[in-house]
């Protein structure tokens, strides 16, 4: 990566975190919002704020499947085992829940196999 380029994807990352901002003082709420401005967050190295924004989502929509999902990357890149095994549980028990119940899961289901096969885990969703 050249110089030039290097500086204009930090002045993007900086004008996408600021939007998120913004976008966060309009709705305060969107649980998805706070789940990107944390993965900004964490593409500044500033982990603190990515996980202050982490469990925001989390505390918001806790259903959400794909922000656990994002929480166990998140926790496996710190090597924050315990975490990443808490959230680890939550996804295979949405995921079971999200089966149990029927309707349009394709999405869903695909998103949580293959990043579970992706980290050696895929037993956890076995029936």
């Amino acid at each position: 990566m050249n110089l030039a380029a290097g500086v204009r994807d930090i002045s993007l990352i900086e004008l996408a975190r600021r939007n998120y901002i913004t976008a966060l003082k309009l709705n305060p709420t969107n649980a998805i919002y706070h789940q990107r401005l944390a993965s900004i967050y964490e593409k500044l190295s500033n982990y603190e704020e990515a996980e202050k924004e982490l469990k925001k989502a989390v505390m918001l929509d806790p259903q959400n499947v794909s922000i656990h999902l994002y929480l166990t990357r998140y926790y496996l890149s710190r090597n924050r085992q315990e975490e990443f095994h808490r959230h680890l549980a939550r996804v295979a028990e949405l995921y079971k829940l999200a089966l149990a119940g029927g309707g349009s899961v394709v999405h869903l289901k695909s998103m949580v196999e293959n990043y579970l096969k992706s980290i050696n885990k895929e037993d956890l969703i076995k029936h």
